[in-house]
């Protein structure tokens, strides 16, 4: 964790991992003392995600079946499949919400229990160490952002799996197309990379700025009646007016990181998807792939956008976090 308190010089007992290996110590703490939210999660999050994967898959053969004038047989089976792979979808997305949201609660009270246990245990010499700022702006921030790293990890894991079945089967269908989803996901994820230091190095500043604007309001409230007393009120919010300025202008900062990022998870799927499409259509006008397949390499490609935003999440959630 990023704030001081949870410094390993003052780490409380009851958190023998939160030791000089670092903040990872303590997130792999709270998967090892109630792992079973996160693994359901993780199933949950597997289940939901792959019947997206696998509808244009259906539909795709759906429509060569309708094509081939076969009989309707074929047509009802790949449509109902489909109808299946939704049902399936809905009622996993349902538990997936229950299990995130469970194992969000679970490293939310934890890492609140920490914290309070810290606090009460520097007691008086809490000041020396740390801002009274910082222990609110840690319960603001600090601890939100461990719980949304356990709520994204389901999707994340489901999201992983999900991308590695579309393009084992891409693959088996058209080799130089599932070549091109095997490059392109992983280089646009990889792409991401870059943005993310500066965005956790913005957000730390801005964390930094809220922790001196809430140890000063607590001080001016603190000692309101001496300031009138010699008064002092201008003084202390234009000095105050100064901080909430450097505070809002850390958080268009970090504002600005975070739109970029999320700029970069639609743009760069978004060129693998068209360089897909376009390499796919070139393979139906030479007739190496059918007219179904061409669909499925279109909806399967446009689905991988959503295993890329979430490993962006992902990603931005656990720098956030550690």
């Amino acid at each position: 964790m990023t704030n001081r308190l949870f410094d390993a010089s003052v780490a409380p007992a009851a958190v023998p991992e939160a030791d000089a290996r670092g903040p990872w110590a303590y997130l792999w703490w709270l998967v090892r003392i109630r792992p079973w939210p996160l693994v359901l999660s993780a199933v949950l999050g597997t289940v939901w995600m792959v019947p997206l994967a696998l509808v244009p898959l259906v539909i795709g053969r759906a429509i060569d079946e309708a094509g081939r004038g076969a009989g309707q047989g074929g047509l009802y089976l790949w449509s109902l499949t489909a109808l299946g792979l939704g049902v399936l979808q809905a009622v996993a997305g349902a538990g997936l919400i229950q299990a995130a949201v469970s194992a969000e609660a679970h490293a939310l009270s934890y890492t609140h229990r920490v914290l309070v246990r810290q606090v009460v245990r520097l007691g008086a010499t809490l000041r020396g160490k740390a801002r009274s700022g910082d222990v609110a702006a840690s319960a603001a921030a600090d601890v939100e952002s461990i719980g949304n790293a356990f709520e994204v990890v389901g999707r994340t894991i489901g999201a992983v799996f999900a991308a590695v079945l579309v393009a084992v089967a891409l693959t088996a269908t058209s080799p130089v197309l599932g070549l091109a989803v095997l490059i392109g996901v992983p280089a646009a994820v990889l792409g991401i990379g870059p943005l993310l230091r500066p965005l956790q190095e913005r957000d730390e500043a801005q964390r930094e700025h809220m922790g001196v604007a809430t140890s000063q309001a607590g001080d001016i409230v603190a000692g309101l009646r001496i300031l009138r007393g010699i008064g002092g009120e201008a003084g202390f919010a234009e000095r105050f007016r100064r901080t909430s300025q450097e505070v809002r202008r850390a958080g268009e900062s970090a504002g600005r990181m975070e739109a970029w990022l999320q700029a970069a998870g639609v743009l760069l799927p978004g060129l693998v998807t068209v360089g897909i499409v376009w390499l796919g259509a070139r393979l139906a006008l030479q007739g190496s792939i059918t007219a179904g397949e061409l669909v499925a390499f279109y909806g399967a490609s446009a689905f991988l956008t959503l295993p890329v935003s979430t490993a962006t999440e992902a990603a931005e959630t656990l720098s956030l976090a550690k």
